[in-house]
């Protein structure tokens, strides 16, 4: 029979049956019914080796699967989302392309997973093989709803970074990645969303890593993890909307682990929204190591091999929180378990606190004012440094933090120690080790002894070293020193911009170009007007229209859009490419270009700004809403104002109270607030009744304890 009929051929009875049949097997295999292999006391690290990769840039789903193979660095360049299903079809069909069968022992290559719906993609034995967005969220998508999306068998070093991965549509039966018996796989900086039944599925391989990446929305669980699978890392993670439709035998949750998984680690990853049991089924240690928690159901499940440490676990107020602490436990190490004690949750006990301003929390505290003198609270709303301080913007960076004291300026640790005299003007954060200084109105740079490595004598520097140079000013004329004072690009620019993605924004003569960071003109001093490279672009204009240019200043897309000196002056960063698109302004209304200067969203908005985790705040007929980079309305334009997205949530104004929207384009936060700022950490600042306090992601105030 023709793959394609089979495609559209099998009936919906007989695939629920099927795929519940998967569900069986895999459950089989997670309580320890799999093929065993010898242990290994060496730990297995998730280094790629340094080998020659032949590079391919891809844009469609042919060239990526002809470019799928060992040694080898693919970017995806492609402003739409790939469908893999047609072309593996087609090859299915011609023969190119065969089923895998895991009992035969194939050549190494792509092979085919095949579902009633459709086949999924495999990799066998590949290695060194690297796939990389060429902006963030490049999607690869496949239509069968019973396989993974990508299934890697017996591969080694392969790398996934800027990419989304996801099933196209319904119920699914597979997850989005498999890994089977494979070493040293990376996941970096890329989501993986449903229907897929989880988002990795891992089976007796070594060194996984899931790194600054999204899980959300799959139909069961976040992972399942059998076999002699062993350090396997997850870190930096956002991890949501888990099990809404599930069919899982162990029902909706978290974490499905077999007895012989070992070494499984998830470090400040952040759950939300997990339906049913968090902990449906782990037979060996699991540790969650400063983690956010937020778990909307009473259930956690059977935690006598999960070990919470440093987590905070924020129950919602409806539900029973006093049996959650009895099944906490806390070790020193995943290894030692028979150190196990039983600890106090850490669900935050919440009412609002009554603070004159407050700055968001870094590094775990936050700068709060009283009678007009600031401090600092903990997360647990602790007054760990009393309000003593003079007024300045205060965050920790690097363990200090500067502060102002009787018109002086200096540093303090988290304790409260004078770290570094009042001796200053003023004091900037340290970055890097070194921090912005001024004296007698003269800019240098400290380091983190007081030790004066740059002298106080430039009219101005910017406040840290972008690209190793930082930017500085004599005699209204600008350069560039490197880190140790020396100067490496002379002070003869009219005005200069710091370093971005390679170049700066230099100006002379009136007319501005770039530079690289040896003084080297890359783009001659022709435009108008230009702003910074973002994404290998950078807008410029010229007789005043507005296009952009390339690195080696080729014109990618035309001077054809309006240049609007408020809108598009120097600093406006709502205007360079975001996640692949940019805003443009055309007839006095604005819209999005992809890189290649395709109109992907008509320009029809009396307002907009840059993509932000995936959507843009628009504004229509004097409302603001968020649209998705198709153009999809994902909130109404009901907002009177609206902030860009960051760290998941976007601040939104109605009838002149702010309130939060999450990028699922619910109001997680009502608008009740008098203001609001940005979540850090975990927390947001928030106005109510003229005071200021803090709300976590579930909109619970934090208490200020006496």
């Amino acid at each position: 029979m023709n793959m394609t009929n089979k495609k559209n051929g099998i009936k919906k009875s007989l695939l629920t049956f099927c795929g519940t049949l998967c569900v069986v097997i895999a459950c089989a295999q997670a309580s320890g019914g799999q093929i065993t292999r010898k242990k290994s006391n060496k730990p297995v690290q998730n280094t790629h080796k340094s080998v020659t990769k032949k590079q391919f840039v891809v844009t469609n789903a042919k060239e990526f699967l002809d470019a799928i193979g060992s040694n080898r660095e693919i970017i995806v360049k492609t402003s739409t989302s790939i469908d893999l299903t047609d072309e593996m079809i087609k090859r299915l069909n011609d023969g190119s392309v065969l089923e895998h069968k895991l009992e035969k022992n194939v050549a190494k290559g792509l092979y085919a997973d095949w579902g009633m719906s459709g086949p999924g993609v495999v990799f066998a034995g590949l290695n060194n093989l690297s796939i990389k967005g060429y902006t963030k969220k490049t999607e690869i998508r496949v239509e069968s709803y019973e396989c993974a999306v990508i299934r890697l068998i017996k591969c080694s070093n392969i790398k996934f970074e800027n990419l989304v991965l996801g099933h196209n549509r319904g119920t699914c039966y597979g997850p989005v990645i498999q890994i089977d018996t494979c070493k040293n796989i990376s996941v970096l900086s890329s989501g993986l969303f449903g229907c897929g039944t989880e988002g990795l599925c891992i089976n007796s391989s070594t060194g996984i890593v899931c790194k600054e990446s999204q899980i959300y929305s799959c139909r069961d669980h976040i992972v399942t993890i059998y076999g002699n699978s062993r350090n396997i890392h997850f870190s930096d993670c956002n991890i949501y909307d888990i099990g809404k439709q599930s069919l899982s035998v162990f029902g909706p949750g978290g974490f499905v682990i077999g007895k012989e998984a070992n070494k499984i680690v998830f470090t400040r990853c952040n759950m939300r929204d997990i339906r049913g049991v968090l902990f449906n089924k782990v037979e060996s240690m699991l540790l969650l190591e400063n983690c956010q928690i937020s778990h909307n159901k009473d259930k956690s499940g059977d935690m006598s091999n999960v070990v919470l440490k440093n987590c905070q676990w924020i129950v919602p107020a409806n539900a029973r929180q006093e049996s959650i602490g009895k099944r906490q436990h806390s070790v020193d190490s995943i290894s030692n378990t028979k150190k196990k004690q039983h600890i106090m949750d850490s669900v935050i006990t919440v009412d609002y606190a009554n603070f004159d301003d407050v700055f968001s929390f870094s590094e775990g505290y936050a700068a709060v004012e009283i009678n007009k003198k600031w401090g600092f609270i903990d997360k647990s709303g602790n007054m760990v440094i009393p309000c003593k301080y003079d007024f300045k913007p205060m965050v920790f960076s690097e363990g200090l933090v500067s502060v102002s004291l009787n018109e002086r300026e200096g540093f303090i640790d988290k304790t409260g120690r004078v770290v570094i005299p009042f001796s200053y003007d003023c004091t900037y954060d340290f970055k890097d080790g070194l921090a912005q200084v001024i004296i007698n109105d003269k800019y240098g740079f400290i380091d983190k002894t007081g030790k004066m490595v740059v002298p106080c004598k430039y009219d101005f520097a910017s406040d840290s070293f972008y690209g190793g140079l930082a930017r500085v000013e004599i005699k209204e004329k600008f350069g560039f020193i490197n880190r140790t004072g020396r100067k490496v690009i002379s002070l003869k620019y009219d005005s200069a911009l710091d370093f971005k993605d390679g170049l700066a924004r230099v100006e002379l003569k009136g007319k501005l170009g770039f530079i690289d960071n040896t003084g080297r003109v890359v783009i001659p001093f022709i435009y108008d007007d230009v702003g910074e490279f973002s994404e290998g672009l950078a807008g410029v204009i010229h007789n005043g229209k507005r296009g952009f240019v390339d690195k080696t200043g080729n014109v990618e897309v035309p001077y054809k859009y309006d240049y609007d000196e408020d809108e598009y002056g120097v600093g406006d960063y709502e205007a360079n490419f975001s996640e692949g698109l940019a805003k443009v302004k055309l007839n006095e209304k604005y819209g999005y270009i992809n890189i290649y200067g395709r109109e992907i969203v008509p320009c029809k908005y009396s307002s907009a700004k840059a993509f932000r985790e995936g959507l843009a705040a628009v504004c229509l007929d004097g409302k603001w809403g968020f649209i998705d980079k198709t153009g999809r309305q994902v909130v109404p334009c009901n907002y009177s104002s609206a902030d860009s997205f960051y760290k998941g949530f976007a601040i939104v104004v109605r009838n002149g109270k702010y309130g939060f929207v999450d990028n699922t384009g619910r109001e997680v936060i009502p608008c009740k607030f008098e203001n609001a700022k940005k979540f850090h950490e975990g927390f947001a600042g928030v106005k109510i009744n003229g005071k200021w306090g803090f709300v976590d992601t579930a909109g619970i105030p934090l208490k200020l304890k006496k």
